[in-house]
């Protein structure tokens, strides 16, 4: 986004929103796709460990009942919400990080920039997560907030702060697209 080729994404008649959302939602796609292909290869390489044993019908309908089980429970979907959230927090971090190195303030030595950046994100991220659970543990608010979002479980409170970092990096990311971008 940020090379010379990337100078001609710059000049599209889209909104920097726009670019950035685009940008994220392919990032989500990519990743879920590396995803799949990951569990399909440990899928493979335990479907040839149980051919082995001769045990393959087992293995199977043991693994589909196993999943149905899981499918049907609260945690599952819960879990898959928090892993996307989990994604856009992450690829919001990068572009962040990403887009705040093609400043004037860092003109040299971007890399050494670039993982200073990253690490005082990820310093920032973790304080203000441990002093929101703390903030919730303190006055008993985890249960409050799961019943007004109809959420149950322990994934809830790391993924709230995720999706609130997430947003506030993304605009982050537009205001310097928009006012401090020097390609």
């Amino acid at each position: 986004m940020y090379s010379n080729k990337g100078y001609l994404t710059m000049t599209l008649p889209l909104s920097s929103h726009e670019l950035l959302l685009g940008k994220i939602f392919a990032g989500i796609i990519w990743i879920i796709i590396s995803f799949v292909i990951l569990f399909l290869g440990f899928g493979l390489i335990a479907l040839m460990f149980s051919i082995m044993e001769n045990s393959v019908l087992e293995q199977l309908s043991f693994l589909l009942e196993a999943l149905s089980q899981l499918v049907s429970t609260v945690y599952f979907y819960e879990g898959i919400l928090a892993i996307i959230i989990f994604i856009i927090s992450f690829i919001t971090v990068g572009f962040t990080v990403l887009t705040i190195i093609q400043t004037k303030f860092t003109r040299k030595h971007k890399a050494i920039w670039a993982i200073v950046a990253y690490v005082a994100l990820i310093v920032i991220n973790n304080i203000l997560r441990y002093a929101f659970v703390k903030i919730i543990a303190i006055f008993g608010l985890y249960n409050t907030i799961g019943n007004i979002l109809q959420i149950t479980g322990p994934i809830l409170p790391t993924a709230l702060i995720s999706l609130i970092q997430s947003t506030i990096l993304y605009f982050v990311s537009i205001y310097v697209l928009d006012n401090m971008l020097e390609m």
